[in-house]
């Protein structure tokens, strides 16, 4: 199987996946991010506008917001930026349809939450086949990567390539992964 095979299966299951269980599990991913994120010290987390029934983020930016700089990505051309949301007013459609924010550009972020079509027990990510993420960690640091993801988008293999990113760690509904250099990665 190829990546083009293998993004195509997962989106379907994933537009094919009823619209109550992606908010159930939704919210369950959200709660495990929370976990997550009590562990760390950040000022600035990137989250992102769920597309195409990806992982509902909204709950996690309401809890967020009020202490922490969030920002989400915001599309120009080619190149991916991230701007600052403080509120849901602060959005409009933007490139492919996804909500992008108004605020201002912020450069340093120190966790990015990431969405998927899938990632691998490797800890790699397949997206959309665009190169948004790829080319914005090419060109700016990688702080802490966090994948998010429901269950099934967790996959054996999505044949990365050089490029590719590596999360640090993924988040689905049901649990935790996290990358270990020394350890082979566990199941959830």
């Amino acid at each position: 199987m190829d990546k083009k095979t293998l993004r195509s299966i997962i989106l379907d299951k994933r537009i094919n996946t009823d619209a109550q269980q992606i908010v159930e599990k939704s919210s369950r991913i959200c709660t495990n991010l929370l976990k997550v994120l009590s562990e760390l010290n950040y000022e600035t987390i990137a989250l992102y506008s769920s597309f195409r029934k990806e992982a509902d983020l909204s709950e996690l930016f309401r809890v967020v917001v009020n202490d922490k700089k969030v920002v989400f990505p915001f599309i120009s051309a080619k190149k991916m930026i991230f701007r600052r949301a403080c509120s849901e007013k602060d959005f409009r459609p933007g490139k492919f349809g996804i909500m992008e924010p108004m605020g201002e550009e912020e450069k340093k972020i120190d966790v990015f939450i990431l969405p998927a079509v899938a990632f691998d027990r490797n800890f790699y990510r397949l997206g959309y086949g665009g190169g948004y993420y790829d080319r914005y960690f090419s060109e700016n640091s990688k702080t802490v990567l966090i994948g998010s993801v429901f269950d099934f988008q967790i996959v054996q293999d999505v044949f990365h390539e050089e490029h590719d990113v590596q999360a640090d760690m993924i988040v689905s509904e049901s649990g935790i992964l996290r990358r270990k250099k020394t350890e082979k990665p566990y199941e959830i």
